[in-house]
């Protein structure tokens, strides 16, 4: 009897022993399987994390494509803008220089027109009224008045055709001047513009860069994960 229950006891420890290893080999294997959740867990989180960032990777080289099709486009307004005020400049160049030549004409016109009068009323004052007293008839009298008429009106009359072709030169400057104020304008306006798309373009590139460096980290992090 007491060999008997000796064995039984034995027996019973033996079992008990493996139920403890078999317990904690479990315990082992769940707390593994715990961690291998936790890590594919993270793995999948990186992984979303990962296609987010390409994700907005993507967008901004979207975005910057747009932005250098804007700086082509504002780049080539500004040239257009650059040309027409270099021919606009040259358009006022050649007006100023007719406006002088008008001004001159019309003080040379001035000036003729005074000696002629002075010459018809002070020098040629005797002959003007011989003219006048000599003349055989009635009607060589009233020629002889026309004649110094039509001089002083022909002069008046070419003395005001050039003072309206300088009043029209002015006019034509003025509305130049006025048309390069505008392009001047727009110019300003281009560079601000093209200034802003270059700045963006600065930016969104620097951005693009971070973005590339924030994948290339997540991804090694996936490979750790994994």
């Amino acid at each position: 009897m007491l060999l008997t229950a000796v064995i039984l006891a034995g027996a019973f420890s033996s079992e008990d022993i493996k139920v403890e290893a078999t317990s904690s080999t479990w315990q082992q294997i769940q707390k593994e399987q715990e961690e291998k959740n936790n890590l594919q867990n993270q793995l999948n989180e990186e992984n979303d994390n990962l296609e987010n960032l390409k994700g907005e990777q993507n967008s901004l080289k979207g975005q910057l494509n747009n932005l250098n099709g804007q700086l082509t486009e504002v780049s080539n307004n500004l040239s257009d803008l650059e040309q027409q005020i270099a021919d606009k400049e040259q358009e006022i160049a050649d007006t100023q220089a007719s406006l002088e030549e008008a001004k001159a004409t019309e003080a040379w016109q001035y000036e003729c027109m005074v000696i002629r009068v002075r010459d018809m009323y002070e020098r040629n004052e005797t002959s003007y009224i011989n003219a006048l007293l000599n003349a055989q008839s009635f009607d060589k009298l009233l020629n002889a008045a026309d004649f110094f008429e039509r001089i002083a009106a022909y002069d008046q009359k070419k003395l005001q055709e050039f003072e309206e072709n300088r009043k029209l030169i002015e006019e034509e400057e003025a509305r130049l001047q006025a048309e390069k104020t505008e392009l001047d304008s727009l110019k300003m306006a281009a560079e601000a513009e093209k200034s802003k798309v270059s700045g963006l373009i600065s930016q969104t590139s620097n951005s693009i860069a971070e973005y590339a460096g924030d994948i290339s980290e997540a991804e090694q992090r996936a490979l750790a994960y994994e």
